[in-house]
Order: C-alpha cells, then structure tokens, then sequence
C-alpha cells in the first residue's frame, strides 16, 4: 500500500492547494530559481531546508519524495508506538488523511511527525511523571513548531490539557523544553529578518488583529458562505465516526487528559476548517479507535476509512491528464454535480510564458488582476528568461509612492476626564529595501483580459494569459 502511495501521489501534477505557493516557493526562492521577490508569510524554515532538493532535483519532486517518507515514517511510528498492533497498523494505512496528504508539499507533515512523538512522551509523563519524558516531549513539540509555526497553538492546548493542578516546575521545564526545540527557527528568522520572532510574531498579531476586525483567523464572512459550510462538511466526514467512544465514561476516565487535549484542538480547527490539519491527530486518533473498538466497530471504522481514501485518491488520479476545478475532497464536495475538466492548464499557461519569452526575454512583468497571481507563474516557470514578476499589489504601491498595506490601530475611549489613554498600532507594509525598479517595467502578464491598471494596453491575446504594454 506504500508503494500505492508513493506512485499516486508522484504521478499527479498536483502539489496541494493552501499555501502551497508558499511553501514550495519560498524552497524554489532559496535554491536561486524563483523568479520574483518572495512573500511568503509563515514557515518558510520549511522551504529553506528544502531549497537543496529543488536545486539537485530542478522540480519539486525531491520535496514529495521527502514527503513521502515522511508519511511513511508517521505510518511505522504509530505501528510500533501501538505495541506492533496489527489493527492500528491497517487504520492508519487505510486513513483517507495518509491519502490525502500524499502529494502535498506541505510542512505539516513533518511537523505532524515530530508531534506525534512528542505527545507518545507527553503520555508516558502523565502515567510515569519521569520529567525527562517533558523534556522529550517539548523539544520534539518545539521542533514542529520550526516547521510548522501553528503549533504554538497546540502547544497552549498541551499546557492546558496536560499540565492542569500539576506542579508548576513541571510547567516550566516544559516551556523551556519547547523554546529549546525552537531555537532552530530563532536563529534562522535572526539572521534573514533581523528579528527572531518575526514569524511567531507575525502568525500571532495577524491572527488577533483578524479576530478583531472580521471575527475568526480569517474573514468571518467567511463562515456564512454557502463553501465555507460545505467546506465544514468535508472536514467532519474526515473525522473518524467512532470518536465518540472517546468520550465513552471507561474510556475518558482513563485517558481524559488526552480526550481534553484532542477536543480543544479539533474546535480550534473549526475554526478554519481544513482537511490537512487532521493530520496532527489522526494518528492519536487510530491509536486510540485500535484499543477500544469492538471488533465490529472496527471493521465499520476500517471500511468507511477505505470508502474514503479512494474518494480521496480520485482527483489526483484525475489530474494527471485534466485540469479541474475540484483539486482535491474538498473541493470536490463543494462542486458536487458541477465538476468541470479541461485539458491541463498548467500546461496551457506554460506554453502561453514560452510564446511572450520568445518575444520578451529577460523583461519583468507585473502579474494580476489578482494581487497573488505573481506567485502562480514565478511557482510554475522553470527557466532563466524572466527579469521578474511583479504584484500587481505591489506595483500600485510603488507608483503612488506608498508602503502601507493595511494598518490597524485599537484605542481605549475613557468615558471619565481622564489623561491618559493606550492605543496599540500594527500592519503590513512593503519592504523599504527592496531593490525593485518599478518605473522602468514596460510589460504586464495577466490571467484575465482586463488588467485593471490604465497605463498598461492589451497587445496579445493567448490562450490563458494576456500581454499588456505599457502606453
């Protein structure tokens, strides 16, 4: 079955939907073949540390490869952590979420691995109480957090759940643990941002200030769409249907520290719901469904996660020939009756770029309508003919000499003659540095026939893309 996984996931062209520009971008901007500025936002020690494979590979397929294994390992760790049992082993190969993951490039999987093993020593500390096993677990858990910066979150649930009327030593120890297994990550945003809490910092506020203004870690208007609602669908299918005996009274008694762990991380997920954050519980979820399942509930459990997995596989398998728009479960719920394939697009855009090469070598072309549509072709363009390509964000930044992109300021309103008030103040904005000449791009590259910038005109129309020249 782990052959099965390795060729499925190699053999489609997808590499993931959420981010993934990010992440496979930011491994392509270090190893000297990203033909643009980077912008990535968060985790990109992941694409860092992968920057050699793209090098040596010249592909992302290194980064899979990479991947791979890494699912696999996850696969062994909860068949030996089960005692070698044979039935967590056949869940965990038939988990729709192994499946699902499989061709992703995507630092959670890595982050996943590390987690696992470091809740497996959170576990033997609440039956042993040995310390060292909180030493294990916060560095294994901190060196998630390298990868994956999301999981200072889980970290807090851990503190809760796990650490609750414990003595506070234990606590502290266990903190210290996970900033030591941070560390790689500290010195790596030191030396690239000059700060190095930069993206903790940056995954945090961001997070706050978007609570604040729209309700949720994204815009909360989000949540009354009718894909938002499906997208719920889809997460709660992946969850295992027999969760509940968690909650089962014999069985919470005995393992309620870890049932109290899992809960408030599953809610936190909803309140983004997307099916790869899964892959930090599943294999706790399997290691405890072998244990306490019947052997009837097993069965039902087993062949549901079958049913799933080759849903799963379907719209990978599809891509190898087609482009769609249902990418992945998800998507396919949410397009249910209305999927739509085409021949593969990512091919058409490609043969579009080579056709204004031909014309156009080693110009920079500001990219849109959309401000990230430049990441899409800097993400597919393997080659040495591009100046660079620009946002188009970016570009009505600089013309109207502005830097800003947003900015939020929250200030107390004291109702009494007072004298004093506290405001906090944040935002994004453009790099100063950056060493971009703006005013002398004469190109533009866009998905759609308006361009939305006045300056530019049309003057070729291909397939997929559309070339503007500046009047």
């Amino acid at each position: 079955m782990i052959v099965l996984l390795f060729i499925i996931s190699l053999v489609t062209p997808y590499y993931g939907s959420t981010d993934v520009d990010e992440y496979a971008g930011s491994a392509k901007f270090f190893a000297g073949m990203y033909n643009a500025d980077i912008r990535a936002s968060h985790s990109m020690f992941f694409g860092f540390v992968h920057a050699p494979l793209v090098l040596a590979f010249g592909s992302f397929l290194g980064i899979k490869i990479v991947n791979l294994i890494i699912l696999s390992l996850i696969i062994f760790s909860v068949y030996w952590i089960s005692g070698k049992d044979k039935r967590a082993l056949f869940l965990i190969l038939a988990s729709p979420l192994i499946w699902y993951m499989g061709p992703w490039i995507n630092p959670i999987q890595i982050a996943g691995l590390l987690f696992l093993w470091g809740f497996f020593f959170m576990e033997k500390f609440d039956k042993d109480g040995k310390m060292n096993y909180v030493i294990y677990s916060g560095i294994l858990i901190g060196l998630a957090g390298v990868f994956w910066n999301t999981v200072i979150y889980i970290f807090v649930f851990l503190l809760i759940a796990f650490f609750y009327n414990r003595n506070v030593n234990s606590v502290v120890v266990f903190a210290l643990s996970f900033i030591v297994g941070l560390l790689p990550l500290f010195i790596f945003e030191q030396y690239m941002f000059g700060f190095f809490l930069f993206s903790i910092t940056k995954t945090v506020a961001s997070n706050v200030m978007a609570s604040v203004s729209g309700g949720g870690i994204y815009s909360g208007q989000e949540l009354l769409r009718t894909s938002a609602l499906v997208g719920y669908l889809a997460f709660l299918v992946m969850v295992p249907l027999f969760i509940y005996t968690f909650f089962l009274r014999k069985n919470f008694v005995e393992n309620k520290r870890a049932v109290i762990f899992m809960t408030l991380v599953l809610l936190f997920y909803l309140i983004n719901p997307q099916i790869r954050y899964l892959i930090f519980l599943y294999p706790i979820f399997v290691l405890y469904l072998a244990k306490i399942l019947t052997k009837k509930k097993f069965l039902i459990q087993a062949s549901i996660f079958v049913i799933l997995s080759l849903l799963v596989i379907n719209p990978y398998l599809v891509q190898t020939k087609y482009s769609t728009d249902s990418l992945e479960f998800g998507s396919v719920v949410g397009n249910f009756g209305n999927w739509e394939f085409e021949a593969r697009e990512d091919k058409k855009i490609l043969k579009d770029l080579s056709g204004i090469l031909m014309i156009y070598r080693g110009e920079s072309f500001v990219v849109g309508p959309e401000s990230d549509r430049y990441a899409e072709l800097a993400f597919l363009y393997w080659g040495n003919d591009v100046g660079e390509f620009v946002s188009i964000q970016d570009y009505n930044l600089a013309i109207r000499d502005d830097k800003v992109l947003f900015e939020k300021r929250f200030e107390t309103s004291s109702s009494i003659d007072n004298r004093r008030q506290i405001w906090i103040e944040g935002g994004m904005s453009r790099n100063p540095r950056e060493d971009t000449d703006y005013d002398s791009i004469k190109y533009a590259i866009s998905f759609d026939r308006n361009l939305g910038l006045e300056e530019f005109e049309l003057i070729e129309s291909y397939e997929k893309l559309f070339l503007f020249e500046k009047k």
